[in-house]
């Protein structure tokens, strides 16, 4: 972090990495960080996708999917084979998510 200019994806990286490292403080901090940033710039959906799913909040998770996909967030087109979301894979809503986009379930 120290080399990045902490951009939106590097602090959604290191976010991740805290929760899946079982250090959830620190990505729940990275998460404030990442909505306070929201309100004065664009910070994809799918990067709070991605900090919701590492700390294992499903629902917090498919709700940001959900406005990726409302948004037409170009990364959602590997959605259905990245591992980070396998934990929501057995939700209906993630089943759902799929449909709408015509990717395979």
């Amino acid at each position: 972090m120290a080399l990045s200019p902490r951009d939106s994806v590097s602090i959604a990286y290191l976010a991740c990495a805290y929760a899946l490292a079982g250090q959830k403080a620190k990505a729940q901090a990275i998460l404030s960080e990442s909505s306070e940033r929201a309100n004065r710039e664009f910070v994809s959906p799918m990067r709070f996708a991605w900090i919701y799913a590492s700390l294992g909040d499903v629902d917090g998770a498919l709700k940001w999917l959900e406005k990726s996909y409302e948004e037409r967030e170009a990364m959602l087109w590997w959605l259905n084979v990245v591992p980070l979301f396998d934990p929501l894979r057995s939700d209906p809503r993630f089943s759902e998510l799929l449909r709408k986009m015509g990717l395979p379930e």
